[in-house]
């Protein structure tokens, strides 16, 4: 009887431990961004994209983000 009450204990103890530790490990990643879902639109071809994923040109002090390199490159090309 006592190693079952021991065991109840220590699962008790190891859940309330798991449960103090996930909700950090969950805002951090909002401070940092690692779980961004942020949507960015494409200038060029008007898609939508995750910010974390899109290829990214600042130009005079404006961001501009692309769903490729290409888009990129057609689009400054005919900028200039």
């Amino acid at each position: 009887m006592r190693i079952l009450i021991l065991a109840a204990v220590l699962a008790l103890a190891f859940y309330w431990v798991l449960r103090r530790i996930r909700p950090e490990r969950r805002r951090r990643d909002r401070v940092t961004g690692a779980g961004s879902t942020r949507l960015v639109q494409d200038p060029q071809c008007k898609v939508y994209i995750l910010e974390r994923d899109a290829k990214l040109a600042s130009v005079g002090g404006r961001r501009f983000y692309f769903c490729s390199e290409s888009c990129r490159m057609k689009f400054f090309k005919g900028k200039l």
